[in-house]
């Protein structure tokens, strides 16, 4: 009888088992990162949406003639009576151009307030600071702040 060199049934379910060890960790490792990955793409979106929404507000601020509070925000008159809403819902900031266009900003804005000369406004009329507040996750408050400076000439019309 010849003897034939091969690997036992023992050894054969010991490499086995290892490589499904290997592969159990190894998929455990993917779900982890997958899912971080995931959050931080989600923060930085969030986080991209701040700053495009402050940077385009305090554009649109400083080119208006007029800043005036309305029910659900805040009005932008420009020098050729165009407007600019800026409405705060409950899970987004739209940004509407004259009723044409409207801009989506996806974030929790919480306590928007606004101020002329230091009062608080809480009816329709000329106002020259916009508050609010960003929480783009439940551990970090974000503050934000506008101010529209104006002109006498702005004031007297």
């Amino acid at each position: 009888m010849r003897k034939i060199k091969a690997y036992t049934i023992l050894e054969v379910t010991v490499a086995m088992l290892l490589s499904a060890i290997c592969i159990t960790i190894c998929y455990t490792a993917y779900g982890i990162i997958g899912n971080y990955y995931e959050k931080f793409q989600q923060k930085n979106q969030k986080a991209d949406a701040l700053t495009s929404l402050k940077h385009v507000m305090s554009r649109d601020v400083f080119k208006s003639r007029l800043m005036l509070r309305t029910q659900n925000g805040i009005t932008l008159e420009k020098e050729d009576h165009n407007t600019i809403s800026y409405q705060f819902g409950v899970d987004a900031v739209l940004r509407k151009l004259n009723d044409q266009h409207t801009d989506t900003f996806k974030l929790v804005c919480k306590n928007w307030s606004v101020y002329f000369e230091g009062r608080d406004v809480t009816d329709e009329r000329l106002v020259d600071r916009l508050y609010f507040e960003v929480r783009p996750d439940p551990y970090i408050l974000v503050p934000v702040q506008i101010n529209k400076e104006y002109s006498s000439e702005n004031l007297f019309k």
